[in-house]
């Protein structure tokens, strides 16, 4: 008498395996992301979240932020406040269902294996823990990018049916209202849809989608166009890129230097192998015929290079900016790995020493190099001893992080924030062109200088506090912020 299968786990291992990326991405992620302070953009986010819904909308015209992000953050905050935990919560949420996702794409389009190195990689990445930890969109936007490549491989790989079609578009949609690089997206699929191999067969649906696309993006097109213009005819904040950081970024996709360099000797040894048994071209062959090989390939190498070039015109090439990009990166590397050697042994072997170096280079609790609360205790103490004292913050819209963790009732009351700030004596300034210097008469100074030289390439403020005032000390904190102690010259 033979036993009876047991089938459900066969049925349902890939959900199971799925979940369980979700769990452990979950879990490694949540234990310390209230550690680093509130700080950097994190508040200018949180901030303009719990306001009213048309004052998010009137900000966003000015602002080089889509909608979604805020929409689901203003809502979040609704029903759990502010606080470190619950503001990253969405993007730990984020940053766990994107795991769940690579591995489906990666079991769905290559292979089992391919989809559990990638889904590894991606979980031990330092770059996605260290945002996974910010209440920032970049999350949501990675989310995004990896379901719009698990749709649109499907309709790659099925082309008649319809739901993949639909499905891609409501990410679509999602995905450029989520974040202005998601174009890049666009782009990456319409560019791929020329080197599938069935495009007859796709290009009337996907018209039909990218048709749909431009109509739903209607009601953002012109504050799209005016915030492009802005970026073209004034460029950004970010500079223009050295040629070292296209492999610096894919070293911080994969941890660090060290790892990128056990990657390479990864594949030195697999090309050893292969030119030894005559199979490289053979297997570089049969990776090109694969149309999902193809489209990973294209969305890797196009956006990349693309955004890179694009940044001498509009420099936008930063980690934080391509972080979307590592996720075909993550497939390539786990593709190249599990597929380009028939020895499972070498493939084990390889898979565990890159997954290990990065585990060596790995931190739960990537620090945000921020000490906030540091300047407000330096602060609180120089104002005790002088509570007429003057506090100037520079630049001006420092202000959101240092209210934050100053006084958190004028950070919730948004409409008064800088008023209750004036008050008591506190001004965000990028320069005293707009500011009474009278009131500065007789009166002790305290400037916080938060990376002024970083962000205009002068300090101003500091000039004129230096020719007015005498300094009595000095307070460096660590990375960006220096305050200064003055006092009025006899």
């Amino acid at each position: 008498m033979s036993m009876p299968k047991f089938t459900f786990f066969n049925k349902y291992d890939i959900l199971f395996i799925a979940l369980l990326f979700f769990l452990i991405n979950f879990v490694l992620k949540i234990l310390f992301v209230s550690r680093n302070e509130i700080a950097m953009d994190e508040p200018f986010s949180i901030f303009y979240a719990q306001m009213d819904l048309p004052s998010i909308f009137k900000m966003l015209k000015t602002e080089n932020n889509p909608a979604l992000h805020f929409i689901l953050l203003h809502f979040w905050i609704k029903i759990f406040g502010i606080g470190p935990f619950s503001v990253r919560f969405l993007s730990v949420l984020f940053s766990s269902l994107t795991a769940s996702v690579i591995f489906l794409c990666g079991n769905k389009f290559f292979s089992k294996q391919t989809g559990i190195i990638a889904a590894l990689i991606f979980t031990f990445s330092l770059f996605h823990i260290y945002f996974s930890h910010e209440a920032r969109v970049y999350p949501l936007f990675v989310f995004l990018t990896a379901l719009s490549l698990y749709y649109f491989l499907s309709l790659v790989n099925n082309p008649e049916k319809w739901k993949p079609y639909i499905s891609l578009l409501v990410v679509n949609v999602l995905l450029i209202y989520a974040h202005y690089f998601g174009f890049f997206v666009l782009a990456a699929e319409f560019v791929s849809i020329f080197f599938v191999g069935n495009f007859r067969r796709i290009w009337k649906k996907m018209l039909f989608v990218f048709v749909l696309l431009v109509i739903s993006y209607i009601p953002n097109i012109i504050v799209f166009m005016q915030r492009l213009g802005v970026s073209v005819e004034h460029g950004t904040w970010v500079k223009k890129p050295e040629i070292t950081e296209l492999y610096g970024n894919l070293n911080r996709f994969l941890n660090s230097r060290t790892v990128m360099i056990a990657m390479l000797l990864v594949v030195a040894l697999y090309v050893v192998l292969l030119i030894r048994k005559h199979q490289l071209l053979p297997k570089l062959s049969e990776f090109l015929r694969s149309p999902s090989s193809r489209v990973l390939t294209i969305w890797f190498i196009f956006p990349y290079l693309g955004m890179f070039i694009t940044s001498y015109w509009v420099p936008m090439f930063l980690d934080r900016y391509i972080i979307y990009i590592s996720i075909s990166f993550y497939l390539l590397v786990a593709v190249f790995i599990a597929k380009f050697t028939d020895n499972q042994i070498i493939r084990f072997v390889a898979a565990m020493f890159l997954l290990i170096v990065m585990l060596f280079n790995l931190s739960l609790s990537p620090d945000n190099n921020r000490r906030v609360d540091q300047v407000i205790q330096v602060v609180n103490d120089l104002k005790a001893k002088d509570p007429d004292s003057f506090v100037i913050i520079s630049p001006e819209y420092s202000y959101l992080e240092f209210t934050y963790h100053y006084n958190i009732g004028y950070f919730k009351d948004y409409k008064n924030t800088i008023n209750l700030l004036n008050k008591e004596n506190i001004f965000p300034l990028r320069d005293f062109s707009s500011f009474d210097e009278t009131k500065l008469v007789a009166k002790k100074v305290i400037f916080i200088d938060c990376g002024t030289d970083f962000a205009f390439g002068k300090n101003p403020i500091l000039s004129e506090l230096n020719s007015t005032h005498v300094l009595i000390k000095s307070y460096p904190i660590f990375e960006i912020y220096k305050i200064y102690w003055y006092q009025p010259k006899r």
